[in-house]
């Protein structure tokens, strides 16, 4: 049986019906399972401990309690005496004829009663949670095993695969670029640009790249779906037209943006700048980037269904996991076999500092580079339009109020109240925002993972040739997770720039490094931080690595 919900609002509307099905067979399964019975002691033993009611009946023995659960019926239960551990106790329970017999825990530190990995107020409630286990996995037999062999097929017809799919099509136009004429560009400005988001021209001359590899991409993932692969494919069986958006015709506005202060850092110019480029935009597109779901053991309150699978999730506490960062809810047993696929929200991960790149890469909108959070491109571009000629900038600290006043207003940041970093005077307090966000990452910027493999690069610094080097840096690089490799990239070619006018600012390559190696590389290994000799010795190698990504830059990142 199945319970099939269909969206009133276009009930009637065939071509635009929304329906979601929710298996509902092991729900009427929990819902028909026996109720708990304690079976109450006739005499109360002497010293009962007080963590237990009447159901506790001392030290009897097992073909008493047999007698008594077997007499009270389906359900019910005791508490007694463990015969073999003095001093332990043994929970009775009778199902389907039989009697259990569990080691009875108790924490009195918490309250709390447990026979296995839940933990539980009252023993009734446990109990109560037993029996529908038991119940479940006994009369849903046939349904969990069909459960484990078609949760693939109907992953992509559920409402979560399906919303994702619409979200990742609709995300990079969630903001309103620019009207769709040139009339109602100047219209706009003429209006204060109330209705328009701040962004500069580099942003639209991306948006308009990334428009066209979109439309590229959409082409491609049509003509193929794959069950459970980590490419974006269409939801099967589930019709959403109503739901695609409307993609604005920004062609002409973009057409008449194409020059600003963006345009002139781009070009080479007397600064020593030159023409530099992030990766192309097929490799930019947050919505391909996997990500795995950061599953916790979660007490859902009511009934919940299963994302992956469909199907009830049964029980009274800990029936499954929730993804802390998009909302994603599954069995035990489905959480080890669900896809990739997690697509973060802000409403689940709540905060920029402090969250994971790729997480916050695709819980938020497209930025002017996709790929690179929103606060190093803020940061970049504010450092970027006036800051470039501070002396010592990296080096020299911000007003630490001021820095917390930044990082906080980021976290709580929404469309219609974006930071302004323009009030603040010192360029130093942006550029701490900046390193205090790169710190904040769980994993660094060069990963773990590749740590070693980066300083294996520069250990053969005397034995390579540069162009040795600059091709074996470019590998390293290229194997960092997609996020990480885009904000490397972006992150470099900024600095690369901020070196460019050392005369001006006195921050060379090197003098950057030493700032931001210790930021961008991290050794996972406690072993590594455990031994100071070490520490020093691999610093020198940290900075060598940083160093070269930035005088290196146009090699390392073509």
């Amino acid at each position: 049986m199945s319970t099939t919900i269909a969206d009133p609002a276009t009930e009637s509307e065939d071509s635009s019906s929304v329906v979601i099905v929710w298996k509902s067979e092991l729900y009427q399964l929990q819902q028909a399972a026996p109720n708990p019975l304690p079976v109450l002691a006739v005499h109360q033993p002497p010293n009962p401990p007080a963590q237990y009611g009447p159901e506790y009946h001392g030290p009897i023995d097992r073909a008493e309690t047999e007698q008594l659960l077997a007499k009270a019926g389906q359900g019910a239960f005791l508490i007694r005496d463990s015969s073999r551990n003095p001093g332990q106790y043994t929970l009775s329970i009778r199902f389907d004829e039989e009697n259990k017999h569990f080691h009875l825990y108790y924490d009195s530190d918490v309250g709390e009663h447990w026979v296995g990995e839940k933990r539980f107020n009252n023993v009734s409630d446990l109990v109560a949670d037993g029996l529908i286990h038991f119940y479940v996995e006994t009369r849903g037999a046939h349904i969990l095993k069909a459960l484990a062999q078609d949760a693939a097929t109907v992953y992509e017809e559920s409402p979560y695969y399906t919303a994702r799919y619409y979200t990742l099509q609709s995300r990079g136009w969630r903001r309103r670029l620019a009207p769709n004429s040139a009339a109602g560009a100047s219209a706009s400005a003429a209006n204060s640009g109330a209705n328009l988001i701040r962004r500069d021209s580099r942003l639209l001359n991306l948006q308009q790249q990334e428009q066209r590899h979109r439309r590229a991409s959409e082409d491609g993932a049509a003509s193929s779906v794959s069950s459970l692969s980590p490419s974006i494919a269409a939801p099967v069986a589930v019709v959403v037209s109503s739901l695609s958006p409307a993609i604005p015709s920004t062609d002409s506005t973009l057409a008449s943006a194409s020059s600003g202060r963006v345009d002139d850092r781009d070009s080479s110019s007397a600064d020593g700048g030159s023409s530099l480029s992030l990766s192309s935009a097929s490799c930019c597109d947050t919505g391909k980037y996997e990500k795995a779901h950061c599953f916790r053991l979660t007490t859902f309150k009511g009934p919940h269904w299963c994302d992956f699978c469909q199907h009830f999730m049964w029980g009274l506490i800990a029936q499954g996991f929730r993804c802390t960062d998009c909302g994603f809810q599954a069995h035990r047993r489905c959480a080890d076999r669900v896809p990739p696929h997690c697509l973060p929200d802000m409403k689940y991960v709540k905060r920029v500092f402090g969250s994971d790149l790729t997480t916050l890469v695709k819980a938020t909108p497209p930025t002017a580079v996709p790929g690179v959070p929103a606060v190093l491109e803020r940061c970049v571009d504010e450092i970027e339009s006036r800051g470039l000629d501070s002396e010592g900038l990296y080096r020299v600290a911000g007003f630490h109020d001021d820095i917390e006043v930044i990082k906080l207003a980021f976290d709580k940041e929404t469309l219609d109240n974006p930071v302004d970093l323009s009030r603040f005077d010192d360029v130093n307090t942006v550029a701490s925002v900046l390193k205090a966000y790169l710190r904040s990452l769980p994993i660094p910027v060069i990963t773990y993972d590749m740590y070693d493999k980066f300083l294996a690069v520069v250990r053969r610094e005397g034995d390579d040739s540069t162009a040795q080097l600059n091709a074996s840096l470019r590998q390293c690089v290229s194997e960092l997770p997609p996020a990480h490799r885009q904000t490397l990239n972006y992150l470099c070619r900024h600095l690369h720039r901020v070196a460019a006018r050392q005369r001006i600012n006195m921050m060379s390559p090197e003098n950057l490094a030493i700032v931001l190696a210790p930021t961008l590389l991290r050794s996972p290994s406690a072993e590594y931080i455990a031994d100071p000799l070490r520490v020093l010795n691999n610093a020198k190698y940290e900075r060598l690595v940083v160093e070269m990504l930035i005088s290196e830059y146009e090699t390392v990142f073509a």
